[in-house]
């Protein structure tokens, strides 16, 4: 009877598709959260079919094909209709490029992809097809293989997206190094460059401070680390202070509670932390993250341990794929907005596990499961040490969920709010009676209290996270708004001021307070900031002399 083999993925892939089941259990939308959960799903299963069933060199060939053929149909619609659909314009030369070709082709404009998404999924498939042109028997397939990497190539440059094109600059000198020593030593230089801004980043607690690194992070925040990228680095992992065991939720749950509690808007500001890493973290929790770095950990393992990688140009092909992904994932994540992304690396990793499947295990294959849990233990211990004391982290992240289910989930009735809101405060004080001076403990509380319009309550929780993180725009803006409703307009003035879009923010809370709540004293303290902070306005004095009649003793 042959001995049943595991490939270094399977376990944990098993892992990473129960947590998208747990993320699931505590979204506010379940109905989106299904359908990530199916498209993952999928994925898993489609990774489970071609470990096994590409296990010979002409099916995984096959396999490989049918990935690189698709890629080539995506990347020449996307070449030839670039001028059509919803492009961005990010570098004048190839927005110029791109709508000249664009304009000899008729506009078929049945799929709009985002062109960091299509970048995402062409990027791992340009070395796959790399590597079937390389292994191609005859005059005609190479051709039509390296047609294939032309238009790959084309598309991928088409996209604009200079995070796919650093994925693919770092997997494609990976890959040179393993046969070229001069590209191995750029290897170390870069891995040392990287991990010393990583370390100066922990050092100063702040990963704006990459800006302060003379010419490579000037270089790294004008390609890569724009401010607005920064911004959302550092809001998301506040949200995973504020529930690092579960993350948010799985589905589309980030754009409503990244906006409401990072950044105290009324409306959806963004719809992913352009981290690959953090995105799974925020859907699928701690353990789905662990999951993921248990994973990527075994990948790069049963790499380096492979006496015949050298040799094995399937291998290799499918491995710079897969690094090229993770590396875009650095600083960008377009998987979970667009779940059809995820295909090529499922489709590469079930690739890999076949070809490594074929190879006789190692003599010690300790080392291939050692490696990977050491670098999830450590991960795992590092999350632990951020969220310390556990007990108060614990019951914050309950308390979070309860209360973004409260504010989101409209089958909710009255009832059920005001006890889920209850229940929610309840977890917050027990969470503060263990840690008093959590600042996201704090601020999510006072947040809590002001959904509940118990304003003059949440001032004091909003000062001191406000007092710990003065940089936090959230709890700038939050406490300001505190001040705001409680007649204190000086104060909130002050903490308002300066802050960008202020006034269009608070000219729609205004008219939200007023036509949708009726609540006429909120209303008339907002359009009286508004006044002060954007003086002039008819409008505004006309909504401030009429609430100001309206809310006139014996009215």
């Amino acid at each position: 009877m042959k001995q049943l083999r595991f490939a270094p993925f399977d376990l944990p892939l098993i892992v990473f598709l129960l947590s998208a089941a747990a993320g699931l259990a505590v979204t506010y939308d379940p109905q989106s959260g299904l359908r990530t959960l199916i498209a993952l799903a999928g994925m898993i299963v489609l990774y489970g079919f071609l470990s096994r069933a590409a296990n010979s060199a002409r099916r995984w060939d096959a396999f490989a094909a049918v990935l690189a053929v698709l890629g080539a149909l995506a990347g020449f619609y996307f070449i030839t209709q670039a001028g059509h659909i919803a492009y961005d314009d990010k570098i004048g030369l190839i927005d110029r490029a791109a709508q000249a070709i664009a304009a000899i082709f008729p506009a078929f404009p049945f799929w709009k992809p985002v062109a960091n998404s299509l970048a995402t999924f062409l990027e791992s498939i340009l070395f796959l097809t790399v590597g079937l042109a390389l292994l191609a028997q005859g005059n005609g397939r190479r051709r039509l293989a390296w047609g294939m990497v032309a238009i790959l190539a084309i598309g991928l440059v088409f996209t604009a997206s200079r995070g796919a094109w650093l994925g693919v600059l770092g997997a494609g000198l990976l890959w040179a190094a393993l046969h070229w020593k001069p590209a191995r030593w750029l290897v170390f230089a870069a891995t040392a460059g990287l991990l010393g801004m990583v370390i100066f980043v922990i050092i100063r607690g702040d990963i704006n401070a990459l800006a302060e690194i003379p010419m490579v992070g000037q270089l790294a925040g004008a390609l890569f680390m724009r401010p607005d990228r920064l911004e959302v680095y550092n809001h998301s992992l506040a949200l995973l202070a504020e529930q690092p065991f579960t993350g948010i939720g799985l589905g589309d749950a980030f754009s409503m509670d990244y906006s409401r509690y990072e950044l105290a808007l009324a409306v959806p500001y963004l719809v992913y932390s352009h981290n690959l890493l953090l995105e799974i973290w925020l859907q699928q929790g701690l353990i789905g993250a662990a999951a993921f770095i248990w994973l990527a950990a075994a990948l790069f393992t049963a790499l380096a341990h492979r006496p015949d990688l050298k040799s094995d140009l399937r291998l290799q092909a499918a491995a710079a794929g897969l690094t090229a992904t993770l590396l875009h994932g650095l600083v960008d994540a377009r998987q979970y907005p667009s779940l059809w992304t995820w295909l090529p690396f499922f489709f590469l990793l079930g690739l890999c596990a076949a070809r490594l499947l074929l190879t006789q295990p190692l003599p010690s294959p300790r080392l291939e499961w050692l490696l990977p849990a050491g670098a999830t233990a450590i991960f795992l211990i590092l999350a632990l040490a951020l969220t310390w004391p556990p007990v108060a982290a614990w019951n914050a992240n309950r308390a979070g969920l309860l209360q973004i289910r409260a504010a989101f989930d409209n089958t909710l009735s009255r009832d059920q709010i005001k006890t889920m809101r209850s229940q929610s405060e309840d977890l917050f004080l027990r969470a503060l009676a263990v840690d008093p001076g959590s600042p996201p403990i704090q601020r999510r509380y006072g947040l809590l209290l002001m959904e509940q319009e118990r304003f003059s309550e949440a001032i004091p929780h909003l000062e001191l996270a406000y007092q710990t993180k003065p940089n936090h725009v959230g709890a700038r803006k939050s406490l300001g708004l505190a001040y705001m409703w409680t007649g204190d307009l000086d104060r909130a003035e002050k903490l308002l001021s300066g802050i960008p879009n202020i006034t269009v923010e608070l000219e729609g809370l205004a008219w939200r307070e007023y036509n949708d709540f009726q609540h006429y004293q909120n209303a008339l303290y907002t359009f009286l900031l508004l006044d002060r902070l954007e003086p002039g306005l008819d409008f505004t004095r006309e909504m401030i002399d009429s609430l100001q009649r309206r809310l006139a003793p014996g009215k």
